[in-house]
């Protein structure tokens, strides 16, 4: 079984596998939750994961486990916090790839949520009604699926949601209602705000022809580009501007010429080949 869904992980598009991973440590913390709850023991206690995942307000403590930053992102106790993100991450994902590639998207939630997890952090160490809140950590998709929105919104501003509503009507009232959300619930609507702020700015610079994730994936590439290395349309440096539609038509084509080559091989040998037609057979022998 553990064998079928590594398999099913690897095939599966950058999308799902997003939607895997927060699905996979979900699964992890409320099976160290239910045997904590039954056999009453430290070692399984689920506020480990919480510990060791969840980004912290301090920076000190953000120092000491630098890699929350990213973890944070792909945590969620609840349920229904879970189900929300998770459908959420599905339908505007689906969006973006209509106009974006999946390198593009994987970036977005990686980088999107650590802009929003900085923009937290800064602002529960900076305004003064907030340094005196309850120092809770932070977790959840929510900021990494704003970023996405927020791109996709910038990227075609007036497409309709429904009726004559707009995105770029919809990421307004979303800006709006969070700002003015900040005294009920501070932590989720300043994480909102983050990866609102990157979507905006990280597509506006793109239409200019300035790509600011480079240096930023050079950085994170060793990280988490293992996840998502086992196809090269997902690699996190991936810099094709082609949809993954256009890429699986491309990859359907050179399968067609390659099959012409091997019957052309079958039927009269390897020396009846053309040169062009003896290098394009060698380079799809390299991969």
């Amino acid at each position: 079984m553990l064998k079928s869904l590594k398999n099913e992980f690897k095939k599966s598009d950058s999308l799902l596998k997003l939607i895997y991973i927060n699905l996979g440590v979900f699964f992890l913390y409320n099976i160290l939750f239910v045997c904590d709850y039954l056999l009453s023991t430290s070692f399984t206690n689920p506020s480990i994961l919480i510990e060791w995942l969840a980004l912290p307000v301090l920076p000190l403590d953000l120092l000491k486990k630098i890699w929350t930053i990213i973890t944070y992102m792909f945590l969620h106790q609840e349920l229904f916090h879970l189900f929300f993100n998770l459908f959420g991450l599905y339908f505007i994902g689906t969006l973006f790839l209509r106009y974006l590639n999946s390198g593009q998207l994987i970036k977005t939630y990686i980088l999107g949520g650590i802009c929003s997890g900085l923009f937290f952090i800064l602002s529960f160490n900076l305004f003064p009604a907030l340094i005196n809140e309850e120092n809770l950590p932070l977790i959840g998709a929510s900021g990494s699926i704003f970023a996405i929105l927020f791109s996709i919104a910038t990227r075609v501003p007036n497409l309709n949601v429904f009726f004559d509503f707009k995105l770029k009507h919809l990421a307004l009232f979303l800006v709006v209602f969070n700002f003015c959300y900040i005294p009920w619930d501070p932590g989720a609507c300043i994480a909102h705000l983050g990866g609102a702020f990157y979507g905006f700015v990280y597509i506006n610079r793109l239409n200019s022809g300035i790509d600011i994730t480079i240096w930023p994936v050079k950085l994170l590439n060793s990280v988490i580009g293992i996840l998502f290395s086992q196809n090269k349309s997902y690699d996190l440096e991936n810099r094709r501007t082609k949809t993954d539609q256009q890429y699986r038509n491309e990859k359907v084509e050179k399968r067609k010429i390659i099959n012409k080559i091997l019957e052309k091989i079958s039927k009269s040998g390897y020396e009846s080949l053309t040169a062009k037609e003896k290098e394009v057979l060698f380079k799809e022998s390299k991969k």
